[in-house]
């Protein structure tokens, strides 16, 4: 017969097995859904900041084809505005990056403004000019800023509507940068 410490040690043993396998399934499941993805962005069409920071780029889904396009690792920020006078484009933009004078950045989705381009001057805490020929208009929230020295290809975005397995680590961030008439979403997991 068993005694009562016999039973207690026994439960006691349940208990500490039921504990571990429920953290083994914790850790199967939280490998799992980083591995197939968080979030799927919504359907793109524009140059996209979809997330910052690090993480696993899974797949992307081609909904329209139009002309191939790439998502990059990069840190980007929004441009709220972008003007020209005199051979000088003059962009602010939502961040809190100050690029330093002479440093490589790209514009996307900015219009005329777009392009890759040394940087002539910067004014705390967010504005930056480059040379640039003209004339251009005003434009307010549209496109694109990053650097393009920092920029990795994670990807081409194929012009076959599917969807495309990726399967790949970020570190900076995910930009989405659709070709002409192209509209894709992206699923991808944060670190």
């Amino acid at each position: 017969m068993a005694t009562l410490d016999d039973i207690l040690t026994c439960q006691k043993n349940g208990v500490v097995a039921i504990n571990n396998l429920s953290q083994s399934l914790t850790s199967f499941y939280n490998s799992y859904t980083y591995l197939s993805g968080k979030t799927t962005s919504p359907t793109v069409a524009v140059p996209t900041i979809l997330t910052q920071g690090a993480g696993r780029l899974v797949s992307y889904n081609t909904i329209v084809a139009g002309s191939a396009g790439t998502i990059v690792d990069t840190v980007a920020y929004n441009i709220k505005s972008a003007s020209f006078a005199a051979g000088v484009a003059t962009i602010t933009y939502a961040g809190l990056k100050a690029y330093a004078l002479g440093d490589t950045i790209t514009i996307a989705g900015c219009g005329g403004y777009d392009g890759t381009f040394v940087v002539t001057s910067q004014t705390p805490p967010a504005t930056i000019t480059y040379a640039i020929a003209g004339p251009l208009s005003t434009i307010t929230n549209q496109g694109v800023i990053y650097v393009k020295s920092a920029s990795q290809v994670l990807t081409g975005l194929s012009t076959t509507v599917d969807t495309h397995l990726v399967g790949c680590n970020f570190t900076n961030g995910l930009l989405a940068l659709p070709g002409a008439g192209q509209s894709v979403n992206v699923t991808y997991s944060l670190s």
